[in-house]
């Protein structure tokens, strides 16, 4: 039985940033993709860039929420509803603690959240 997946709007006056991250090995480098959208689906945002020298999948998936955050809160999409397909990456961001290696990225995301 295979699942079928769709994109949720988020709600009224809430936008939803979708963010991913990928790793190019072979050029060492790695890829951010962020699209802000509204509550009825119009693209607000869609961006695409490359990070430099980064090779572990947390760390690159952390630099995407960081990176959504960054590019939209300037922008006036102040309440958004970031989703991440990184279960690793949401968990380290909604917890209170900030032990990893990565903690100024999660502190950053953080204090831009707040």
């Amino acid at each position: 039985m295979q699942r079928q997946l769709y994109w949720q709007a988020p709600s009224e006056e809430t936008f939803k940033v979708n963010v991913d991250g990928a790793i190019f090995h072979e050029k060492n480098n790695a890829g951010v993709g962020i699209i802000a959208r509204d509550n009825e689906g119009e693209v607000l945002l869609s961006v695409s860039m490359k990070e430099q020298a980064i090779m572990d999948p947390m760390d690159i998936e952390l630099l995407t929420i960081l990176r959504g955050l960054q590019l939209c809160i300037p922008l006036g999409l102040q309440v958004l509803y970031i989703e991440s397909d990184s279960l690793l990456s949401v968990t380290a961001v909604t917890t209170s603690e900030v032990s990893s290696m990565l903690g100024n990225i999660i502190s950053n995301i953080k204090q831009l959240m707040n």
